[in-house]
């Protein structure tokens, strides 16, 4: 890979079953509005969000029949962005709003801004989607911070213990020893020493207390997976996609997913309202977060912890500074913090 940019990569703008026939979605990636319907084939399309005849707003508009009309003077545009009738005239002008490259992958539909980019960048594969015995929930919600401090939380341990206080971990002094691992453009951190502080149904989900499997991973740009191996072979995954919308607001699509044996179905209202629960209150502290930056300034001091955060602001850097973050040189550093 060459020279990159934030717009290479791919960014969730729908879940498919939200892109139906008839509906028209606005969303805004990297600052930029876009429109997202389906066409008449239903493969979905995604246009920039302004006619080319008077700059009506596109996603105002209705789909009839895989075409997008127009609210103000009903252009109306196709899947491939071509204008294909206007009211007023008898026959068109040979005009096209070019498409953004689109994919629909996973349960998701993906944009990507830049229409050039190289095509080894593919968006990322969700854990075990499909897969027989596992369970999928997914959330969306909005951040009043960027990604940067987003996913920076996401794949945070101490924050847990006082942000999440007895829902998902309470400060109990357990020393945690964890390797962290920078390559590829991903950073991956395996935990040690984990075993009863999980919270509210740290009874249910180790009843033992035997030691937690625990990894936590970045993928550039936006992307984390949190995944806890637990007793009996079960395996719950947390997975974010955190899409840019604007330098202080960020739409999360979060996949719970996980595989209880015998207990996942039944297990799926309180997997979901406990991950709300807890998205919830990330969502007021990351937003907090974001009223003292406006105001001071975003300098932090760190700890030794803190380094995972150091691995994945240099990935993020690199792209920032047109650079493939996959090619810096590996990086493996261990760690020791208590929680």
């Amino acid at each position: 890979m060459s020279a990159v940019s934030f717009e290479d990569y791919w960014y969730v703008v729908a879940e498919s079953q939200e892109l139906t026939p008839n509906s028209v979605l606005a969303r805004c990636v990297l600052g930029e509005w876009l429109v997202c319907y389906r066409g008449g084939d239903g493969v979905p399309a995604a246009l920039r969000d302004r006619c080319l005849h008077r700059s009506g707003r596109l996603s105002d508009g209705v789909v009839r029949d895989g075409r997008l009309h127009c609210p103000y003077h009903g252009w109306t545009y196709d899947r491939a962005g071509k204008v294909v009738a206007v009211p007023s005239m008898a026959a068109p002008p040979d005009l096209c709003n070019p498409p953004y490259p689109i994919i629909e992958r996973d349960g998701y539909v993906y944009v990507r801004l830049n229409r050039r980019a190289a095509a080894d960048i593919q968006p990322f594969a969700m854990p075990h989607y499909g897969e027989p015995g596992w369970k999928h929930l997914r959330l969306q919600n909005r951040f009043a911070n960027n990604v940067g401090n987003c996913v920076e939380n996401f794949i945070d341990i101490p924050h847990t213990a006082f942000v999440h206080s007895g829902i998902f971990r309470s400060h109990s002094g357990e020393s945690i020893a964890a390797t962290i691992v920078r390559e590829g453009g991903a950073v991956h951190v395996r935990y040690r020493n984990e075993r009863g502080n999980l919270g509210t149904f740290h009874w249910f989900l180790n009843p033992r207390r035997e030691p937690v499997g625990h990894t936590d991973s970045f993928y550039t740009p936006n992307v984390t997976s949190v995944c806890y191996e637990l007793t009996r072979g079960w395996v719950f995954v947390i997975t974010s996609q955190a899409v840019p919308v604007a330098e202080d607001e960020t739409l999360v699509y979060t996949d719970l997913t996980y595989r209880f044996g015998a207990f996942t179905a039944a297990a799926a209202w309180f997997v979901r309202r406990q991950g709300q629960r807890i998205i919830d209150q990330d969502i007021a502290i990351l937003g907090r977060q974001m009223e003292v930056i406006r105001k001071y300034g975003g300098s932090f001091a760190d700890t030794p912890a803190d380094a995972i955060h150091r691995y994945v602001d240099s990935l993020r850097q690199a792209v920032a500074q047109g650079e493939d973050p996959s090619a810096l040189p590996r990086l493996q550093m261990e760690i020791e913090f208590r929680i």
